[in-house]
């Protein structure tokens, strides 16, 4: 029968010996199961769907992984007949489920279960002869064709982990699966592996496709289809990503969280979620069903040994779980069952069942529960797993404990930067411990610093540093300093963060502190404009690095090198120092690599390779959003913004901006605050809203001035608000800020600065009537472009300076513009620049930021006397209309349908559209767009016309 009328009937010769008194019982097995929303699988759609010929698919995974949803999708999309059997405990017995697979083969061939049933009615012993009689019936079947099949027929089978290993019911289902003719495909969905010996010669054939648990996992798009689909909340892939982590694509997971979310209306933080997965009581429930009840107590005692493992290794983790676990954690993992093989011997449980575990044995047996969770953490410790180890003595409230391996881990982490310490510890560490404790205030400093609160941060830094330095501990004291350096550093307190990382380097006590001091003391030094001092330490930092560090400290330098060549203004050198960076990050640590594939981007995009950058980006915020990354999301943010901008998505770009800005202040981030308002400021001067980028760009001076920050950001923002002032037509007030800009930019070697100041320096020249000095200054300013290939600050800056660029081709100044920047403009602006260029207007005719036709019909004369001809035309067409159908094109031109024009006109609908017809016939148009634009026309036509007789009088 068809995919829509599967389970509708049961057919009545389902009343054979044996089963009269279960046709409805019956019934419901062979009845598709109603699943509600049905989550479309395209990639495993398509790999069933390659088996053209027909075959066997089988599905292998735990509970809660959509088999029985697959198996339904499967059918529903299927054109030819098909079939669905369900089995339950009975079919343990061969006969019943023989039985049964026949009521579902005569919803497809009557004829084949009636010879079937026969074979078995005269049959004494059936369990011995039910592999006869299904032979018998895929003989039929391949002897006679079904009508209407098309070809391609499929017969389900759900639930087979019912079936016995290596019964004879199983013995029978082989043959029969080994005869069916091609064009059969039969699909069988069980929780354990099917023990099918004979399936080689299908196998051989190509015929044969398994689905475990892996491939039946959602991947992170599927997860953000299913949210958006089932849930109406429409996740990014950096929100999407992280629940399928916390759910390792678990379907069921995503079911049951489904309602909270909804309710929520946002996905929330990595807390909030957590509490979803572990605390829905329909999901305790379904563990409990489903999950645990159907385990062998071995099983059971296993996971409930195993649940304070992130990850159980063997041989490590032998003697702490019970005997034959490795044999039990490998048969769970082949079969799907909440159990993943993530390396050799080495086996990681589901997130959710390690949660419900540890709840259910919190909540039964306390006391066993703070036993094992210590003895664990001690285990955990002595193989180098701090992390873990921590994180169980806290949860159990054992701070004490917990100091030990908390001061292994912040010793290990030298970088104060690397995001080493899980945000829930902060609310497992009791404000009067930790006052006494310099690690735990070093630890709760990290966090804090980690969520953005760099403030509070300092704070604990600082008093952690005391008590190191009372109790002698040097290598405490260093990394109190080093934190509360990074504290200074982000709050624009750049020269007092240069004292910290002084004393830190006083106190270092091996080449590896030395290392991670000089990098630190380097990247202050940038930020401050003393090159050379900055690398100088790069370099004896890496001739003092230990090999086993070595590469992530390169991966390292080579960002700073990055930054360095970015705040000179070499764009090409600088991308090419952080494509290094990315290349020997990517094996080295996320924050690493999302620093270096931010810092690829910004290069990118100011060599205007917009696409590139967005992809690495794109890259970098996902990475920064999935971890929740605070203390990174504002550079990322901005760093898309100018990418979007790019790319002329303007609002994409403003949204980033402001969201950089935003996080910047929450944050006390004074440097990203700096860059954004700089970034908004620029955005307005080109939109024609200079009084708005002056107040952005003063704001900009305003915290470089009361920060005390570096040359590269006072003349950055001085020369943005001189533009704002040329934008403005303030030339004088414009000129003099300039020289303002132009002498830090000149002393400290700033091109990037230097080239944009020199190029509004010498319009302001030349409209000033000093031709010489305003050639000099933009033959300087193209040349520095050009060696530092500065495409994106060119072409965005086109909508106010492109007279700029038309008076650098005047005075033979073409190469770079014409090669690198113009083609990246519009055509609109492309076509201002050629009239500009070569056109009989002067660029120092045309005021700057002027747009086509803003001000006088100096540049478009011919264009408009030829479109004014036009104009006129179309204006004595509409005067041609009625006053009824002139009407009703006004409300045309508005956006009404007919229906709402016959309700404001009380006249019937039809009779609008009559009149619409004639009205398109006068005007000479097709359809309701044109008929707008002829409107458009004529309302233009009649305003010149009544501008130019009140000229006359």
């Amino acid at each position: 029968m068809s995919s829509k009328e599967i389970g509708g009937n049961v057919s009545e010769e389902v009343h054979f010996s044996g089963l009269s008194g279960q046709t409805d019982q019956l019934a419901a097995k062979l009845t598709l199961p109603w699943q509600g929303y049905l989550l479309k699988r395209p990639r495993l759609n398509e790999a069933v769907n390659r088996l053209q010929l027909g075959g066997l698919v089988s599905v292998v995974a735990g509970p809660g992984y959509g088999k029985t949803a697959l198996l339904v999708d499967l059918l529903k999309n299927n054109e030819g007949p098909c079939a669905y059997y369900a089995l339950d405990e009975e079919d343990r017995e061969p006969g019943t489920f023989v039985r049964g697979l026949l009521a579902a083969v005569g919803q497809i061939d009557p004829s084949a279960a009636r010879e079937g049933r026969e074979r078995l009615g005269s049959s004494s012993h059936i369990s011995r002869d039910c592999s006869d009689a299904i032979a018998a019936v895929a003989a039929h079947l391949a002897r006679n064709e079904i009508p209407g099949s098309g070809g391609r027929i499929t017969l389900a089978l759900d639930e087979m982990q019912f079936l016995p290993e290596r019964g004879p019911a199983l013995h029978a289902l082989e043959r029969f699966i080994e005869t069916l003719p091609s064009g059969w495909t039969v699909l069988l969905a069980s929780r354990r592996g099917l023990v099918m010996s004979s399936m080689r010669k299908l196998l051989a054939q190509g015929r044969r496709l398994h689905l475990e648990g892996r491939r039946m996992r959602l991947t992170p798009l599927e997860v953000r289809a299913w949210a958006a689909a089932a849930w109406g909340l429409k996740l990014d892939l950096a929100e999407a990503r992280a629940v399928w982590r916390l759910t390792e694509g678990w379907p069921v997971a995503l079911v049951l969280m489904g309602e909270r979310l909804r309710r929520l209306g946002r996905l929330g933080e990595r807390v909030g979620i957590m509490a979803l997965l572990r605390k829905g009581t329909d999901l305790n429930e379904y563990l409990e069903r489903e999950v645990f009840s159907s385990l062998e107590s071995s099983v059971t005692e296993l996971l409930m040994r195993a649940w304070p493992f992130p990850r159980v290794s063997f041989p490590r983790d032998e003697e702490f779980l019970p005997e034959g676990g490795e044999s039990l954690l490998e048969e769970l993992a082949e079969r799907g069952f909440l159990v993943r093989k993530s390396g050799h011997h080495i086996f990681s449980l589901h997130p959710l069942v390690r949660a419900y575990a540890e709840r259910e044995m919190t909540r039964t047996t306390p006391e066993a529960a703070r036993t094992l969770s210590r003895a664990a953490a001690s285990h955990l410790r002595s193989a180098g797993f701090n992390r873990e180890a921590a994180s169980l003595l806290l949860r159990i409230g054992d701070v004490d404990a917990a100091v030990k391996p908390l001061r292994t881990l912040a010793m290990e982490a030298l970088n104060a930067s690397t995001p080493s310490m899980e945000a829930e510890w902060l609310e497992l560490l009791p404000e009067e411990v930790v006052a006494t404790e310099p690690w735990l205030l070093l630890v709760r400093g990290r966090i804090l610093q980690g969520r953005g609160d760099y403030e509070g941060a300092r704070l604990l830094y600082r008093a952690s540093a005391r008590l190191f330095e009372q109790q002698k501990e040097m290598t405490g004291r260093l990394q109190s300093l080093l934190g509360e350096a990074l504290c200074l550093y982000v709050l624009g307190r750049w020269e007092e963060s240069l004292g910290s990382l002084g004393k830190a380097e006083r106190v270092t006590s091996n080449p590896a502190q030395r290392a991670e001091v000089l990098c630190n003391t380097a990247g202050v030094l940038l930020a401050l404009c003393r090159w050379d001092d900055a690398v100088e330490r790069l370099e004896v930092a890496l001739a003092q690095s230990q090999p086993i560090v070595r590469r992530a400290l390169e991966a390292r330098v080579d960002v700073y090198r990055a930054r360095l060549f970015f705040l000179r203004g070499l764009y090409e050198t600088g991308a090419q120092w952080a494509e290094r960076a990315v290349r020997k990050s990517s094996g080295v640590g996320h924050e690493l690599y999302a620093t270096a594939l931010n810092a690829s981007a910004t290069l990118l995009q100011q060599l205007g390779r917009y696409h590139e950058a967005l992809l690495r980006v794109e890259a970098s915020m996902a990475l920064v959003k999935s971890r929740h990354w605070t203390f990174m999301e504002g550079p990322v943010s901005l760093c898309a913004a100018g990418v979007y901008l790019g790319l002329e998505r303007y609002r994409e770009g403003i949204e980033n901006a402001k969201r950089a800005k935003d996080i910047a202040q929450k944050a006390q981030d004074v440097e990203t605050e700096v860059w954004a308002e700089d970034l908004l400021g620029d955005v307005c001067r080109r939109n024609r809203s200079p009084q708005k980028a002056r107040v952005h760009h003063e704001r900009a001076l305003e915290l470089c001035h009361v920060h005390n920050l570096s040359s590269y950001e006072v003349a950055r923002s001085t020369c943005g608000l001189a533009m704002d002032l040329a934008a403005n037509h303030e030339n004088e007030a414009a000129a003099e800020i300039l020289a303002q800009a132009i002498a830090p930019a000149r002393k400290y070697g700033l091109t990037s600065v230097l080239a944009m100041a020199r190029m509004y320096d010498g319009w302001l020249q030349a409209c000033g009537g000093q031709e010489r000095m305003a050639r000099a200054s933009l033959a300087e300013a193209l040349r520095l472009a050009q060696d530092g290939c500065h495409v994106h600050a060119l072409v965005q800056e086109a909508p106010v300076a492109l007279a700029i660029y038309g008076l650098c081709a005047r005075y033979g100044m073409t190469g770079f513009l014409q090669n690198m920047v113009i083609p990246k403009l519009s055509l609109r602006l492309q076509k201002r620049y050629a009239e500009l260029s070569e056109g009989s207007v002067y660029p120092l005719d045309v005021p700057l930021g002027a747009r086509g036709g803003a001000h006088g019909r100096v540049v478009h004369r011919a264009e408009e006397r030829a479109s004014g001809a036009e104009e006129q035309a179309v204006a004595e067409r509409v005067e041609q209309l009625t006053d009824r159908e002139m009407e009703i094109l006004k409300m045309v031109g508005l956006g009404l349908p007919n229906k709402l024009i016959a309700a404001k006109l009380f006249i019937a609908e039809k009779t609008v559209k009559t009149h619409t017809n004639r009205m398109f016939r006068k005007l000479g148009v097709t359809n309701r767009l044109q008929a707008v634009l002829a409107l458009q026309a004529y309302q233009r036509y009649q305003k010149s016309t009544r501008s130019f007789r009140s000229h006359l009088r």
